[in-house]
């Protein structure tokens, strides 16, 4: 009872059954034991090997077969005659005297227990009392298993009925926001036309529609992302220079008239990356840094190498992430409780694809306080091994050979 009564929250079933089987016999002095699981529908038994596999049989095949179709006891002293159409696999399998009991409970047939010996001085009267308990310590174990898997069954569920609610209550009200808006303004001009068609046109209507349909554009780019890399969605990786990207990035937000300062160093640091999806990584990490910075300070890029990778800080001033919400800040859906403060938008997802991006690149993704308030959050990638003969600690401009990227030091 001692050795099995831990197994009923074991996972693996072949090795719960196998543990079974050991302490069963053990506790005989036998030769060994076999429990074999019933599937009705099939009208089978399953065993477990002992090279841990399945091995199935019908149900009333051999003397355990009987035991569990007949439902009592069944002691057989010489199982080669009582049972001669299995003979040849008694003997291989040192099974001279067979012993079996069904595994039952009130509810429902399990499966059969069976103890086998080389020889049948080994079982004694008291044996047949034996059997009956390790049958139902068995049944007890076996059926705790399977609650306990229905539980986790209706769990998992229970979780995904969950996310599916919270994906559709927020996919609503993010989609519904600029739909909104377009239709309206859409609407307003619609009738502006009609009542004075030579009117000119609306500028700043037409602006808004255009601003908000980008917005919805993004929106389901980004529910199309999650679903692409949820399904484990391939990388283009080439070798590429990480420095190169950030300064891309922080061109584009200067162009915007949003000021990202960059600190790098003045080596070209090559990565094996797909740099579309780091640079939506990046733009979706100095995104929040802007969106959640109330006195709008600039978020800051610092590009750093250790350990044979290179890492890429975005840092922030901002609100912070609040200790309860730090476990779950890379799942999908969720949004930080102080994030409702700012804005009431947003499906929860950029930094849960940032997440899953830098997983499928072999990097890492974390986050930590940043001094003064705020959070900085590091990117670590894995940088390409530094070819023989080269020192690493050539300039950006001599690690590129004609627009091609060369391979340069981890630790420069």
């Amino acid at each position: 009872l001692e050795r099995s009564i831990h197994l009923a929250g074991v996972n693996d079933e072949r090795r719960a059954l196998s543990e079974l089987n050991a302490a069963a016999a053990d506790a005989f002095g036998a030769t060994g034991a076999s429990i074999g699981l019933a599937d009705p529908e099939r009208g089978v038994l399953r065993y477990v090997t002992p090279d841990g596999s399945w091995n199935e049989w019908p149900d009333d095949a051999f003397i355990a077969g009987r035991a569990f179709t007949s439902g009592r006891r069944i002691l057989a002293r010489d199982a080669a005659t009582e049972d001669p159409a299995h003979a040849e696999r008694y003997r291989a399998s040192g099974a001279h005297a067979v012993i079996a009991a069904p595994i039952a409970t009130e509810a429902r047939r399990i499966g059969v227990l069976s103890v086998y010996a080389d020889r049948m001085s080994i079982f004694i009267e008291d044996d047949l009392w034996l059997v009956d308990l390790l049958a139902d310590q068995s049944a007890v174990l076996l059926e705790a298993r399977t609650l306990a898997e229905h539980a986790s069954a209706l769990r998992a569920r229970e979780e995904a009925a969950r996310l599916k609610e919270e994906f559709l209550s927020a996919a609503a009200h993010d989609l519904r926001t600029p739909l909104t808006v377009v239709l309206g303004q859409a609407e307003l001009l619609e009738r502006r036309h009609q009542r004075a068609p030579d009117a000119p046109a609306d500028a700043r209507g037409l602006a808004r529609i255009a601003r908000e349909a980008r917005r919805l554009s993004d929106l389901v780019t980004e529910l199309l992302d999650a679903q692409r890399l949820e399904q484990g969605a391939m990388m283009d990786l080439a070798p590429a220079d990480l420095l190169d990207v950030v300064e891309e990035v922080r061109e584009r937000y200067a162009e915007g008239e949003v000021s990202v300062h960059v600190d790098e160093p003045a080596i070209a640091l090559v990565a094996s990356i797909d740099r579309t999806r780091i640079e939506q990584v990046l733009d979706n990490l100095v995104e929040n840094a802007l969106k959640y910075t109330p006195d709008g300070a600039p978020p800051e890029i610092r590009v750093t190498t250790a350990d044979g990778e290179a890492r890429l800080e975005v840092v922030d001033h901002g609100i912070g992430i609040p200790e309860p919400d730090r476990q779950r800040i890379f799942e999908r859906f969720f949004r930080a409780s102080n994030a409702q403060s700012i804005t009431d938008t947003g499906l929860g997802l950029g930094l849960y694809i940032c997440h899953r991006v830098v997983e499928q690149h072999g990097g890492r993704i974390w986050f930590e306080s940043t001094p003064g308030g705020g959070t900085t959050f590091t990117i670590a990638l894995p940088l390409l091994a530094v070819p023989e003969g080269e020192t690493g600690d050539e300039p950006r401009a001599a690690a590129w050979d004609a627009g091609r990227p060369q391979e340069v030091a981890a630790d420069a």
